[in-house]
C-alpha cells in the first residue's frame, strides 16, 4: 500500500472515530466525549492533509483532477473550518454530530473512488484562473456545510424541549445589525 494511502485511510479512520465519539457523547450527554470527537479529529486532519500533500508533491497529481481528490479536498477544509469554529467557541461543541459524520462518510467515499491519474493535464485545468476556482468552491462547500449544521443545531434547540435538546447550544439574540434583522425575521415567522 501506497503512502498516501495509508495516509488517507488514517485519516478516514480517525474521522469516523471522532464522529462516533460525538454520536455517542451526545446521546450519553458525556462532554469527554465531545472533548475526544474534537481531539481524533484534529488527529485525523494531519495525515488528511499529508495524503493530499504526499499526492501533489510526491505524485504530482493535483488536489482536483479526479472526484476523490475534489471530495477529499473539500473535506479537508470543511474540517478545519469546523476545527476554527469549535475553538474559537465551546458554545457549538454539539456541533460535530453533525459534521463528522458527513466527513467520514465523503471520505470513505472518495477513498473508493480513488483512481491512478496518468498523461497530461488538459490546458483548461492549466489556467491560473482554476485555482482562484478551488478555493472559492471549497470554501464554499465548506462554510456551507458548517452553516448548514448550525442551522440544523438552532431549529432542533427551537423546537425540543428535555432530553438530548438540552446538549443544544443556548438561542441568543444576535449582536450585528443583520443578524438582528434576520433573527427577527425568524422568530416572527415561527410565532
Amino acid at each position: 500500500m501506497r503512502t498516501e494511502q495509508v495516509l488517507f485511510w488514517a485519516a478516514v479512520a480517525l474521522y469516523g472515530v471522532s464522529a462516533f465519539s460525538y454520536i455517542i457523547g451526545f446521546m450519553a450527554r458525556a462532554e469527554k466525549l465531545f472533548l475526544a470527537g474534537v481531539v481524533t479529529a484534529a488527529l485525523g486532519f494531519l495525515p488528511h492533509v499529508a495524503s493530499i500533500a504526499w499526492r501533489w508533491g510526491v505524485g504530482g497529481v493535483n488536489p482536483f483532477i479526479t472526484t476523490s481528490e475534489s471530495i477529499a479536498l473539500g473535506m479537508a477544509v470543511t474540517v478545519l473550518l469546523y476545527l476554527v469554529v469549535q475553538l474559537s467557541t465551546s458554545a457549538v461543541r454539539p456541533l460535530g454530530v453533525l459534521v463528522m459524520p458527513v466527513a467520514f462518510t465523503m471520505m470513505g467515499w472518495a477513498g473508493t473512488l480513488q483512481t491512478e491519474v496518468t498523461g497530461q493535464r488538459v490546458p483548461a485545468l492549466q489556467s491560473a484562473w482554476l485555482w482562484v476556482h478551488i478555493v472559492g468552491a471549497t470554501t464554499g462547500f465548506s462554510a456551507v456545510l458548517i452553516a448548514a449544521a448550525l442551522g440544523l443545531l438552532y431549529l432542533l434547540k427551537q423546537r425540543g424541549q428535555g432530553g438530548l435538546y438540552d446538549r443544544l447550544p443556548r438561542r441568543s439574540r444576535p449582536s450585528t445589525p443583520s443578524a438582528t434583522a434576520s433573527w427577527s425575521a425568524a422568530s416572527r415567522s415561527t410565532a
